[in-house]
């Protein structure tokens, strides 16, 4: 743990001043935890909060950028049950994962942008997505939809650019829903679909090669 900024003196302390315990900046690694925390609450709405907060501390906290982005995929890759009627379901847990999604989306929309996360990485591996709006992004880290499920719902990279990065889908399942990659470009970096299962799902491919089985 880092220490105090301000050091609060004892009683034997010879300064003549009083000293004060500095406020807790906002790109502080103590404003961390807290953030987190929000994100593991009963309430859909302080889950949100938490989310934002997390926004707020990527953008302000250039260093540790990353480790605010694997906690946000981390909450997709908790167990998610979309189905309202079936147990297990959580009130108003679609709305908080949309918002991440949203959340991540909006920092790819600019890659020379101060607060853009283009070049970082993402792990969504096992996470189960009911749609999700990814397009006019500009992905050029790692982004592993390794096993993850995909069902019902419009998943849309259109207009998406990959380039220098890595993309897979390997091992992903497409039950019903929609995916779209129309007019994405890619350059430079890979999109894989290894071993995924298809069922149900209708494709639009733009410019990537169609998987066997699809």
């Amino acid at each position: 743990m880092p220490s105090s900024p301000v050091s609060t003196p004892t009683a034997n302390s010879s300064s003549p001043r009083a000293t004060h315990t500095a406020p807790t900046p906002a790109n502080s690694p103590t404003a961390t935890p807290p953030a987190a925390e929000q994100l593991g609450h009963d309430q859909a709405a302080v889950r949100l909060a938490g989310v934002y907060a997390l926004t707020r501390l990527a953008d302000d906290w250039t260093e540790q950028r990353q480790v605010c982005i694997d906690v946000l995929c981390a909450y997709l890759r908790m167990p998610y049950e979309p189905d309202p009627t079936a147990p297990g379901h959580k009130e108003g847990e679609r709305e908080v994962r949309q918002t991440i999604i949203r959340v991540i989306r909006g920092h790819l929309q600019e890659p020379d942008a101060a607060t853009a996360w283009c070049r970082h990485d993402f792990n969504f591996t096992g996470a189960v997505f009911d749609g999700g709006n990814f397009s006019t992004s500009h992905l050029r880290g790692t982004t592993s939809f390794f096993g993850a499920t995909f069902s019902d719902g419009t998943l849309t990279f259109s207009r998406a650019t990959f380039s220098g990065g890595a993309v897979t889908f390997d091992r992903a399942t497409f039950s019903r829903g929609r995916v779209t990659f129309e007019r994405s470009t890619l350059t430079g970096g890979t999109v894989t679909f290894d071993d995924p299962t298809f069922s149900g799902t209708v494709f639009e491919w733009g410019p990537l090669p169609v998987p066997a089985g699809a």
